[in-house]
């Protein structure tokens, strides 16, 4: 769903409030709720201002600003409010780099299957390494013996080290 989508939801849908939630370090939800009319396409891109220190294990006093970027996917009519209630959960930024804030477990877990994906795609490097030195002639080989004697042990190390490599 994109920030249109979410607008035009609330417009149909008559909802008079939007709660914007995320996950503190912990992994308990945070959240607080806006007016609906108080939504726009310039919060999906700029994000809103709140107080970081009241939420455990992040910002000192000094240094509290964050800013909550709602994630337009995530939308979804809360069936237990008594008004209408769109609901979407955040990811946390810090409002002078704008970047992604090291703490919000969203991000923590982003980056996790980034790495993960660079993992896999290693993986299939490597392998697609060892089959094509494997195809070739011996006389090619051993151009490329220094490089899969180095592959080898760390696809063993990996394996043995409990990887999905």
């Amino acid at each position: 769903m994109s920030p249109k989508e979410v607008l035009a939801l609330i417009r149909e849908k008559e909802v008079k409030a939007v709660d914007l939630r995320f996950m503190d370090f912990p992994g308990l939800w945070q959240h607080f709720t806006i007016p609906a009319e108080a939504l726009d396409e310039g919060v999906f891109e700029e994000g809103l201002g709140f107080d970081g220190s009241s939420i455990r294990g992040w910002q000192a006093i000094n240094e509290s600003d964050m800013l909550v970027m709602p994630v337009p996917e995530t939308a979804f009519l809360d069936p237990f409010c008594k008004e209408a209630t769109l609901t979407m959960i955040c990811n946390i930024q810090d409002p002078l780099t704008k970047e992604d804030y090291s703490r919000d477990p969203r991000n923590v877990a982003r980056k996790a299957v980034k790495l993960d994906e660079n993992a896999v795609h290693k993986a299939k490097f490597k392998s697609l390494l060892i089959k094509d030195y494997e195809e070739y002639p011996d006389t090619l080989k051993a151009e490329f013996a220094g490089a899969a004697a180095c592959i080898r042990p760390l696809t063993m190390a990996g394996t043995m080290a409990g990887s999905r490599t």
